[in-house]
């Protein structure tokens, strides 16, 4: 009895160790088989409700388990013994009344221990030990299997509540994150409607490319605007790190989002294309670009330019948040171009001189 409960001894050592719970099952399995003589170890999980248990077998040789087979929880010693804390033990499982028991007989086994897996009264499910032959399990064997149920429960417990911390402490630090890049949005609108005050078009077409790209998930920005001979040519551009749109140039090209917002008057979108839909991958590849949006400017109900965004990292991309900021800010711009009494291009060539649009990246 003393080498059982120094193995025991072990067996909850080795699953206070387990990180994830098919390696602890895996430990529990290698261990429950050893202790008890067992040729059959199983557990069985406790659904929320009660009303259905997932069945696991647990193997000898550490392998972790399987997903399992779930049973209803009517006539099950499962449910007897996690819902009432009892021990059940049978030593003829093919005359047993309960459904899963009787199974075990149809697999060759002749005896079995069930126990429960309960913590602070909390069922969490049951856990069986079979033989195959007439050996019985004795007292001691019963007593053995109480306390490894024990030691499965309260380890299986402690590790659901660690990585439950650890999920909520994820997700908290996700959410900062989220509610201060909102913070960093609305401040990126506040300097631009300052600017838009104070500045002549030009300066402030230089400054919303600027400041598209410094939002997290921009590296590419440009703004673009139809000139008097109905020609879309872009007006300011910028582009984190010196990324460039592969299409670059002084006229925008008709295949380009920005030329297709234009010509629909509404926004173009490319992201997260379907596997089957080549003509948008092809798209961003000739962009260089993972996603992309362009945002028609309407004036009168006519467009006059766009603004056009996109990301370049496999793990960016752009967000429905940074659509409603390219169109708040496209509305701004029509404002600030009727305000002028003349048509975007014209207002824009009735800037100060600036910086050269094709030379601008920061």
């Amino acid at each position: 009895m003393a080498q059982r409960l120094q193995a025991l001894s072990q067996m909850n050592a080795d699953l206070c160790t387990a990180k994830v719970e098919p390696d602890l099952l895996a430990s529990a399995g290698h261990h429950g088989h050893r202790l008890l003589g067992a040729d059959w170890v199983g557990l069985a999980a406790r659904s929320a409700d009660g009303r259905h248990y997932r069945l696991v077998p647990l193997h000898r040789d550490c392998v972790p388990p399987q997903s399992g087979t779930d049973l209803p929880g009517d006539g099950l010693s499962f449910r007897k013994v996690a819902e009432h804390g009892d021990v059940v033990e049978e030593h003829d499982l093919a005359s047993s009344p309960y459904r899963d028991l009787a199974g075990l007989a149809s697999a060759g086994m002749s005896s079995a221990i069930v126990v429960p897996l309960r913590v602070s009264d909390r069922p969490l499910g049951a856990l069986t030990f079979a033989r195959i032959g007439r050996e019985r399990f004795t007292s001691d064997d019963g007593l053995l299997a109480r306390q490894a149920g024990a030691f499965l429960a309260s380890s299986i417990a402690n590790l659901r509540a660690t990585l439950a911390s650890y999920r909520a402490e994820t997700e908290r630090h996700r959410a900062e994150m989220i509610l201060g890049r909102r913070a960093d949005e609305l401040d990126t609108l506040n300097r631009l409607f300052e600017a838009f005050g104070r500045c002549d078009l030009g300066q402030a077409a230089d400054l919303v490319t600027r400041e598209f790209v410094g939002l997290r998930g921009i590296e590419l920005c440009r703004l673009s605007a139809v000139d008097a001979a109905g020609v879309l040519r872009v007006v300011a551009m910028a582009g984190e790190h010196g990324a460039r749109f592969l299409d670059e140039g002084p006229v925008v090209r008709s295949s380009s989002p920005d030329a297709i917002a234009v010509s629909s008057s509404s926004l173009a979108l490319w992201r997260r294309p379907k596997v089957d839909d080549t003509a948008s991958a092809d798209l961003l590849r000739s962009l260089g670009v993972t996603s992309v949006f362009a945002q028609p400017i309407v004036l009168g109900g006519v467009a006059v330019g766009a603004l056009t965004a996109g990301s370049t990292g496999g793990h960016r991309l752009v967000t429905d948040e940074h659509l409603v900021m390219a169109r708040i800010v496209g509305d701004a711009l029509a404002a600030e171009v009727a305000d002028c009494g003349v048509g975007f291009w014209a207002a824009i060539e009735a800037s100060t001189p600036r910086q050269s649009p094709v030379s601008s990246p920061i």
